[in-house]
Formats: C-alpha cells, structure tokens, sequence
C-alpha cells in the first residue's frame, strides 16, 4: 500500500488538518476526508465534534463498495492476511455519515463523473451565507410572526346559504349580476398569494428568493425593511433603520452597513456598541478585529507614503545644493580662466621654439632610418629559402586537420551509441509514481515517530 501503516486513523487525520489550518491563520474552514471506512468510530466523532466547534466542518467522500474488493499489490498480488486469506477492503456507509453528522459536514458516495464535485461546492457555498440573512432567518432567539392560512374553510359555511338560492334560474340570475356590476381597478397588480400572506410574510419570501427590491416595499416592520435595504445595497437607509433599535444585533448589522461605506471609524463604533451590550457577540469580535487590523495597514501606508514624501523632499534639497554648489564652482573657475589665458600666451611661445627643435632632430633621424632599410635589403637577399620547405610545411597541416576532424566523428559516434544504450536501460526501468508518495509517507511517518497504539488487523 501507499501508506505507512495500517488501519483508518480518521481522528488522526482530523486533528492534523485543524493543526494546519490553525498554522495558516484560518478562523473557519471545511476538511474534507476521502476514506471506506474508520478504526476507532469514538475518537472519529470526538475529534470531528472538536473541530466543528473550533470553527472547521467536517465533511467525507466515501469510497469503495459495501461488498468489497482486494487490495492490489505489485506484481499482480493483493494483500493478504496474517493467515493467507485476501484482505477486503470494504466501505461503511453508516460510520462515515455519524462522524460527518458530528463535524457539522456532509457525506456523500464518490462517483466516476464530477457530481463529487458538484455536490459539496453547492453544499459547502450554502454555508457562506450572508451574516445578516442568518442573523433575521435563524436566530433562535428572535420570534417570526406565521400566519395560520385556514381561511378557506370558511366557505364551507356558504353552502347551506347557496341551497337555499338553487331554484331554476335563480341562481343564475344571482351570479351573472355579480359579475356585471361594475368595479375599480385596483392601485397595484393583484397577486394570488396576497390571499394567503401579509405584506412582512411576502417580503420575507421574496427576501429568501433574493428579490430584495420586492422586499424592500413589502416589509412593514422597520428591522426587515433594514435587512431588505442592506440586501439590495441601499447601505445608508440601512444605517438609518437600524439606528432606531437599541439592540446588540441591530449595532451589529449597523456595522456591516458602515464598514460597507468603507465608514471605518463608525463600524468600529458600532461594532464596539455591540459588544457593550452582548459580549458573546462572537460575530461582532471577528469584524472588530478585522477593521482594527484594516486600519493599522492604511496607517502604515499613509507614514509609509509621508516618508517617501520627505525623501523626495531632501533629495530635492540636495539636487537645489549641488546646483549652487557649481555655479560657485564655475564663478571660481572663471576667475581661473582669466589667469590661465595669460600663462597659454607665454607657454605658446615656448612651444614655437621646442618645435623648430624637433624640426631639426627628425631630419637627423629620417637619414639615420633609411641608411637602416638599405641594411635590411642586404640581409633579406642573403636568407631566401627553398620554396619546397613552403610546400612540405602546408601538407603537414592539411593532415593533421584531417586527422583531427576524423577523431571528431568517432567521439561524437561513440557518444551517441552511450546515450542509446542510455536510454534503452532507462525503458526498462518500471514506471513506480506511487513509490515516491510512499517513500515520502514513510520518512514523514519515521520522523515523527507516533505510537498511536494502531492495530494490525492483517
């Protein structure tokens, strides 16, 4: 197998991820387990229960069938037991949904396509809903108003009403005169379940269907018609509504509004107000924190941006410095200048007489060069060599240029033939992919050295 040990240490394997997450600074998460089955189901659920509670969900994907299968080797083996009977790995359905049911996650059956996938995306993304809708739609402390719809069982008191009318014709004459008596057409466009809802039972519907500008001229209420001005991103009026109640919760949903404004200062305020009058307010304390951190990074920015400026500043005061600096300079050199016009009149002269000297010197040596040339001539006619040296010399060198672009040849001929054999005992080598993730389980497994008092099963 690919693992170090044996069994399904899934309490393990929680307690490892809650450990990362917790390393990598997440407040919330989702842990995902692919596993057919679990060795100790009570630590199981007591480690997701642990981790549901530090904010992690607990979800399975389930693997394998209920009847089983060996467990294959390499070599074409499967693995055996400690008496020589084929070991099969089977999955339980029933273990998996308790430990995800107690992490708080959901469990479902791996499949060939991608409704995996699929599933717990949608599932997991249910989850991120927005804080304010939770807050309005499920908290149990808050209580929602029902209309019991039994109204239609009133007409059955219309019955004995309409035997006694039914006469031939009567009845009739009745119903057509109601319907052709004359009617005003209503303000608004009747809508059928304005028969069985009030206008804070339809804005609420609306509200869950995410029709939040519906909503907003349904509610009646003043604390929905806020949630339904936050939903539909009218932040202000929001603020407004819930600047009305002296509630934790409304200081709390008037803190989203602001920090939607990106009004820090005054969500920090509304956040703190929260806390003030419900310190469990864990929700308020994660937003609090966050703003405060938010702000900390724009103050550091804004001294960061303050620094730069002074920089540019004193660079610019050193680049006005160097400028003065030269132009003093070039005032000095300028008075220079004037003494060094007069030294260049006196040192002009002086070199008109150093070079009708030197006039004189190369004519000495021109007359001493040529009587030196007509030496030479004499010299070169007495060396003349034989023009057959010439000709052995350049055969010499022909050759060894051959020779060398024949050696040349061979060494890149021989160095083909050792990269085929090369490769050709490379393809003889197996494909082992797996090898490099049980090597690496096991030294990951040998450093940290667990006696986790795992049993052998087989």
């Amino acid at each position: 197998g690919t693992m170090p040990s044996q069994g399904s240490r899934v309490d393990l394997a929680i307690n490892e991820a809650v450990k990362l997450l917790q390393q990598s600074d997440f407040k919330k998460g989702n842990i995902l387990l692919i596993t057919d089955g679990v060795s100790n189901l009570s630590n199981a659920i007591a480690s997701a229960k642990a981790a549901s509670k530090k904010g992690y969900s607990v979800s399975i994907l389930g693997v394998g069938t209920k009847q089983g299968a060996t467990i294959p080797l390499a070599g074409g083996r499967v693995l055996r037991d400690k008496q020589g009977n084929p070991v099969i790995a089977s999955l339980n359905e029933s273990e998996l949904r308790q430990v995800a049911s107690a992490g708080k996650g959901y469990y479902h059956l791996s499949s060939l396509g991608d409704e995996d996938v699929k599933y717990f995306t949608e599932q997991l993304s249910a989850k991120k809903t927005d804080k304010l809708h939770e807050k309005l739609l499920k908290n149990k402390n808050r209580q929602v108003e029902y209309w019991n719809n039994a109204g239609i069982w009133l007409s059955l008191l219309l019955i004995p009403f309409v035997l006694l009318l039914f006469r031939r014709g009567l009845l009739f004459s009745v119903l057509l005169a109601v319907f052709l008596l004359p009617h005003a057409e209503p303000a608004n466009a009747f809508e059928w379940d304005a028969l069985w809802h009030n206008d804070n039972q339809r804005g609420k519907i609306a509200l869950e269907h995410k029709q939040a500008d519906k909503a907003a001229t349904l509610f009646k209420r003043p604390d929905w018609q806020a949630a339904a001005a936050y939903r539909q991103g009218d932040y202000q009026k929001s603020i407004d509504l819930y600047a009305k109640f002296n509630s934790a919760d409304a200081d709390y949903n008037r803190g989203n509004a602001l920090a939607k404004q990106k009004k820090i200062d005054e969500a920090i305020k509304a956040y703190q107000q929260a806390l003030k009058k419900n310190p469990q307010l864990q929700d308020a304390k994660d937003n609090l924190n966050l703003l405060k951190k938010l702000k900390q990074q724009q103050q550091k920015n804004k001294q960061k941006g303050k620094d730069g400026k002074e920089r540019e500043d004193n660079k610019q005061d050193n680049s006005d410095q160097k400028k003065n600096k030269k132009n003093q300079e070039g005032k000095k050199s300028g008075k220079k200048g004037d003494k060094k016009n007069q030294q260049n009149k006196s040192d002009k002269q002086n070199q008109k007489s150093k070079e009708k000297s030197q006039e004189e010197q190369n004519k000495k040596d021109a007359e001493k060069s040529k009587s030196q040339k007509d030496k030479d001539k004499k010299d070169d006619g007495e060396g003349v060599s034989d023009p057959n040296e010439h000709g052995r010399l350049g055969k010499e060198a022909e050759k060894k240029k051959q020779q060398k672009k024949a050696m040349t040849k061979a060494e890149l001929q021989k160095k083909r033939e050792k990269d085929q054999r090369a490769e050709q005992w490379l393809r003889k080598i197996p494909d082992d992919s797996a090898g490099l993730w049980r090597r690496k389980f096991m030294y990951q497994y040998r450093d940290r050295n667990q006696s986790t008092g795992e049993q052998q099963p087989w």
